[in-house]
């Protein structure tokens, strides 16, 4: 993500002082390395005092308008940890407005405002919504054709739901044996 955002803001030329090549490129890398640890210096203790959880939960919702708004939202809005309850996500835009004007300190003069800090920590949280919407679709992106709906989710005639299938021992131990010779050797992790 930091050599995403140098990227970024090389391809843009911003800040111009830097200049463009692997100079420019490499100070935008440092700034950019240097505001992703100010961010967690300030996220994590915020979290830690407000109980608020830091890692993303897939919505488990169906249809892709519910999934993106929870995917957006989720920017915005945490759980507590100890009590499960929703909360504004305080430590994110903390960290996200902290970070971006702390970076300030180091830019040069042509940034070096208030209006560059929060149009920096606004950046961040936009980067940040498209990773939870790419964190909520990428199990359908990496498998597409696995069913996310469950099995017993059948109904019977009478509206009452399916008992799932059976299978017999001897179909349960050929499939296993199948599926264990055609995947490959585990990498080590």
């Amino acid at each position: 993500m930091v050599g995403a955002g140098a990227g970024v803001t090389q391809g843009t030329n911003t800040p111009a002082e830097w200049g463009q090549g692997a100079a420019g490129y490499g100070r935008r890398f440092a700034s950019s390395f240097g505001k992703h640890i100010v961010s967690n210096v300030i996220r994590y203790p915020v979290a830690h005092f407000r109980h608020e959880e830091l890692v993303y939960h897939p919505s488990g919702k169906h249809g892709f308008g519910p999934r993106v708004k929870y995917a957006m939202l989720s920017t915005f809005i945490t759980h507590k940890t100890t009590t499960g309850a929703s909360t504004v996500y305080t430590a994110e835009l903390s960290g996200a407005i902290g970070s971006g004007l702390i970076s300030r300190l180091w830019q040069p003069a042509s940034t070096r405002t208030i209006a560059m800090g929060f149009s920096s920590a606004g950046t961040s949280l936009a980067v940040d919504m498209g990773i939870h919407v790419l964190r909520e679709f990428w199990p359908d992106i990496r498998h597409p054709h696995r069913k996310n709906a469950p099995a017993a989710a059948a109904v019977t005639a009478e509206g009452k739901p399916a008992a799932p299938a059976q299978e017999t021992e001897q179909t349960a131990d050929t499939s296993n044996s199948e599926e264990a010779a055609a995947k490959p050797a585990p990498c080590g992790r």
